[in-house]
């Protein structure tokens, strides 16, 4: 049988627990798996973690968004981290590759902007491969700019800000 192809509007936000330590388990190993080079952490170490270190991952500071189909099945993953008084990290965005192009990595970074602004803060930050322009025009399309210039052959990370409006009390 044929998996079905996802589109963005089959797609829920789940906010990671404690409970969804497997499924978060599961996208942290794929992704390292297919692109080592774009995340922090080394593939032969992280199959090495605990249930119990599986749960505090997802119940630590940084907070997990999954975009999940009708059924369940997560198609992509986020990471916020709280950093500074009025920012946030995000970290480790991951669509896996039968779900890319189909607006599950806008979903995801919209939720991102809701979530961020609910937490009071009104400042999104990421760093990016500069080498990766596909996510780079991703991350511009939905307002991130960045003060420095997108050389490919530059080996450092690119850092991309976008300022977000709050809500007026």
């Amino acid at each position: 049988m044929t998996p079905r192809p996802v589109w963005a509007e089959d797609l829920r936000i789940h906010l990671v627990g404690a409970q969804d330590w497997a499924s978060h388990r599961d996208l942290r190993l794929e992704m390292l798996a297919t692109a080592p080079e774009a995340f922090w952490g080394r593939l032969d170490e992280v199959r090495r973690l605990t249930p119990a270190q599986w749960q505090a991952a997802v119940t630590g500071p940084v907070r997990y968004l999954q975009a999940r189909d009708t059924s369940g099945t997560a198609h992509g993953t986020l990471g916020l981290q709280p950093h500074a008084e009025r920012d946030m990290h995000l970290v480790s965005m991951y669509v896996r590759p039968a779900a890319r192009g189909a607006g599950v990595a806008d979903f995801l970074l919209e939720a991102s902007a809701i979530l961020t602004r609910e937490m009071g803060r009104d400042r999104q930050l990421l760093e990016v491969a500069r080498g990766n322009t596909a996510a780079i025009r991703l991350y511009q399309r939905h307002g991130f700019t960045s003060q420095e210039p997108v050389d490919a052959a530059d080996t450092r990370p690119l850092t991309l800000v976008r300022r977000l409006n709050l809500p007026v009390p």
